[in-house]
């Protein structure tokens, strides 16, 4: 299968694939800020985020308060690719940039490893959760089982860090990611707790749990640390960090709606097994 890596036919294809694709994220970007400063970026991210369709979208406010729990672990299947993957982005955040951003990211590396601990790296308090719920770890059926929506969003990703040409748009979608995760995952959080998952072992939902109080630094540290000094360097490609972040919001909103339709298209469980839930 590596034999294909740099097969000129295939990556002719995947380049013809990717033009296609990006001229269709930036034909739906809508309205995007002119002439902005770097010491404004951080103010118009997330104004963007904010008046943004996805934000606070309607998927966590069901899970924490009327969603059962196999649609809960539903949940857990359909964002296993991307959790899994996070590292590899951050990885390669880090190949070839400035001096002065190296720490920030670096430290965006160092939690996604557990700060050293092999225990507590994010792929294995992820694998906790899995294990705890008894759900087989089965990457290849996890993939397949999504839509198109979240495979387009899993690739928007991928696609930004494997292209140094998109490198700024890449930095304005993972501020996106830093911003969003700790509203979001407290209400899943709550709503796992509310269908008494992790309520006798708290520890296995440690993975949000630790996006909940870390990231909510490493959003304004991304952008403070890391697209703040790189557009003082750069200052024309500010509408390519907001595009990466209007690109990022939207590929998060279409895969949040086909999260929500998926559980809800799950069926009810009998009444009876309701009322010995609750």
């Amino acid at each position: 299968m590596t034999g294909n890596q740099y097969s000129i036919e295939l990556l002719r294809a995947r380049r013809a694939i990717e033009k296609a694709w990006i001229q269709w994220e930036v034909s739906r970007l809508g309205v995007v800020p002119a002439e902005i400063q770097p010491e404004e970026i951080g103010q118009a991210i997330k104004t963007l985020w904010r008046e943004h369709a996805g934000y606070n979208h309607t998927v966590f406010d069901f899970m924490k308060s009327d969603a059962t729990r196999p649609q809960i672990i539903k949940y857990f299947t359909t964002d296993y690719a991307l959790n899994m993957r996070f590292y590899d982005l951050i990885v390669l955040s880090l190949v070839g940039i400035d001096e002065d951003v190296r720490m920030e990211v670096a430290h965006n590396f160092w939690d996604e490893m557990g700060q050293g601990n092999q225990a507590r790296t994010h792929v294995r308090l992820y694998r906790d959760l899995l294990e705890y719920l008894g759900i087989e770890d089965t990457p290849d059926q996890f993939v397949d089982a999504l839509g198109w929506e979240g495979l387009s969003g899993y690739n928007l990703l991928l696609y930004f860090a494997f292209n140094r040409r998109e490198y700024f748009r890449s930095i304005g979608a993972l501020a996106i990611t830093e911003l969003s995760d700790p509203e979001q995952y407290a209400k899943l959080l709550a709503g796992c707790r509310r269908v008494g998952i992790g309520t006798d072992r708290p520890s296995v939902l440690d993975y949000y749990s630790e996006h909940v109080e870390v990231d909510a630094l490493h959003g304004d540290g991304w952008i403070d640390n890391v697209i703040v000094p790189v557009l003082k360097r750069y200052p024309g490609e500010a509408r390519a960090v907001l595009e990466g972040a209007i690109m990022r919001l939207n590929s998060s909103k279409a895969y949040w709606d086909w999260q929500l339709a998926e559980m809800k298209s799950m069926p009810s469980p009998p009444k009876t097994l309701l009322a010995a839930v609750g």
